[in-house]
């Protein structure tokens, strides 16, 4: 146990104690010796630098260490592969029935949608269970519509229906009436569990290894079926020194890995972490081995936390919702003003494409700020905390410990490279706005990723 919690900073307390076995024989020379009141001050004022020295040392570990474990996902937990992911829920009535509460539920079937829904419910039961003395029934359905038009049916043969709250517009849908005729009678947030057939590699300090990374469209506290608004996939090997930072576009137009169906990417957050793992593995032929979900507030409290970025900006357009303009050339970027930079689509110069390539130039200048000591070392307690805030990982600590020592003492000079896929503007049936793939830019990225693994230099 005690291995496994300071392995992190077992060659900072080894070089420490070496040091202060030394200071120690000095201290203890000059305090005890003949020599003057003069030196013997000066020894005391070491004495007492050197302990104030030890116990920030301490308290830095403490915190690595604390933050670590709550960013990383438990040992047992990462081993059986399994992952939580958070819900917030709702249960709606129709505004003219007498269910006010889940007490009310009492021999009421509540309806959901199978697709979307069916892993929520473990959670429910065990909402039903805290809050209640009674046990929910359900009765599920292919999609919202048919859910909704069997509760406002003549002879509904369900009370209630329940459904995510990321999906209230898709139920508004298909129901117009629905502010003046539903009612939700509750709002809770709930954990479900979910398998992943993930392998970790052996030792990520050595080992080449992949990470699919998220950033969610949310400011909450909840993590689970939000849309993914920026994914990027970052293939990395320790031995050679490399990064490859692979940008997809949340609009590409894919082939879902559960159903059979195509559909833009970003929508399969709608099934949870699994299913967007399991089409860019299938998209890409490879195997990731780890994800970090990232919410909005956690790039902005983790750019602040770094003092900002320096970001080339390589044409002028106005931001999202016009908050900033981004003029061309360098520019110096909070976190507010980076995350708008990384979302904005339809203004900029290039598209989606354009935006893909911007939120890899703020994460290449985000690493490169965190690789940096003197920047690591002022904003340490900031980056810790704006991550365990706010970052969803199945990395366990001992593997987030060992990659921070690894930066701690071999300062690694990463070679960071990056690509996106690209594609052509479409739309799907509804006119919605999609991203037509291009096959030679996946079949490009597929040689990359090959390479950075085999260890080549690209």
């Amino acid at each position: 146990i005690v291995w496994d919690r300071f392995k992190l900073s077992f060659p900072i307390l080894l070089g420490g104690v070496i040091l202060l076995s030394f200071l120690l024989l000095v201290i203890y020379y000059l305090l005890f010796s003949r020599l003057s009141s003069l030196i013997r001050l000066i020894a005391r004022i070491i004495c007492v630098l050197f302990s104030i020295s030890l116990i920030v040392a301490a308290g830095m570990i403490k915190v690595t260490t604390d933050a670590t474990s709550e960013i990383g996902m438990d040992e047992e937990l990462a081993a059986s592969g399994v992952t939580k992911e958070h819900y917030t829920i709702c249960i709606a009535v129709r505004e003219d029935s007498a269910y006010q509460s889940l007490s009310d539920l009492s021999g009421v079937k509540i309806g959901y949608n199978r697709v979307y829904d069916e892993k929520m419910l473990p959670g429910v039961k065990e909402l039903f269970s805290k809050e209640t003395s009674i046990t929910p029934l359900f009765d599920d359905f292919s999609n919202f519509k048919y859910m909704v038009d069997d509760l406002f049916a003549d002879d509904p043969g369900i009370g209630a229906v329940l459904f995510n709250e990321v999906d209230k517009k898709a139920v508004k849908k298909c129901f117009k009436k629905y502010d003046a005729k539903m009612r939700i009678i509750g709002q809770y947030d709930i954990e479900c569990e979910e398998q992943l057939a993930l392998t970790a590699v052996a030792d990520v300090t050595s080992d080449p290894f992949i990470v699919y990374l998220s950033g969610l469209d949310t400011r909450s506290d909840s993590v689970g079926k939000e849309r993914t608004d920026a994914n990027q996939i970052v293939i990395v090997n320790p031995q050679t020194e490399q990064l490859l930072f692979l940008g997809i576009p949340r609009d590409y137009y894919v082939d879902f890995a559960s159903f059979d169906k195509k559909d833009k990417f970003n929508h399969s957050s709608n099934y949870g972490i699994k299913e967007s793992i399991a089409i860019l593995e299938n998209l890409l032929d490879m195997k990731i081995n780890y994800y970090g979900q990232i919410k909005f507030q956690g790039a902005i409290d983790i750019v602040d936390a770094v003092g900002g970025l320096d970001v080339y900006n390589p044409a002028s357009f106005p931001g999202l919702d016009d908050v900033y303009y981004y003029e061309e050339g360098n520019l110096h970027m909070d976190g507010d003003m980076a995350l708008y930079f990384m979302r904005s689509r339809k203004l900029v110069p290039g598209g989606d494409n354009a935006r893909v390539s911007n939120q890899t130039r703020v994460l290449k200048a985000l690493i490169t700020k965190l690789c940096d000591p003197s920047v690591f070392a002022k904003s340490y307690n900031g980056i810790l905390k704006a991550m365990k805030d706010n970052v969803h990982t199945n990395m366990t600590s001992t593997e987030l410990n060992d990659l921070i020592q690894m930066q701690i003492t071999k300062m690694p000079k990463w070679d960071m490279n990056n690509f996106q896929l690209k594609g052509s503007d479409g739309k799907d049936a509804s006119g919605h706005y999609l991203m037509i793939p291009d096959e030679s830019s996946i079949e490009e990225a597929k040689g990359l990723i090959r390479k950075v693994l085999a260890g080549e230099i690209i």
